[in-house]
């Protein structure tokens, strides 16, 4: 096993309940983008708005996810 995937392994272990799903859907959907304020995407794992940005920054945060700035937007 690589050294990232083991670093990975052990970030996903400390991960939310919450957490977990976002990244469960976001995994299961790797060919989409989507943003801090995805209305959609709240929809689809069935959670606030509000809970959907803090997920996304913290997945990003933990280095799960990445972002990308276009403009103002993240």
């Amino acid at each position: 096993m690589k050294v990232g995937e083991l670093v990975r392994q052990s970030r996903q272990a400390s991960l939310s309940p919450v957490e977990k799903k976002v990244l469960a859907y976001l995994e299961s959907h790797p060919d989409e983008v989507f943003g801090y304020r995805d209305a959609n995407l709240a929809k689809a794992v069935n959670l606030k708005l509000s809970t959907i940005r803090f997920c996304l920054w913290a997945l990003a945060r933990k280095g799960l996810i990445g972002t990308v700035r276009v403009g103002r937007r993240v």
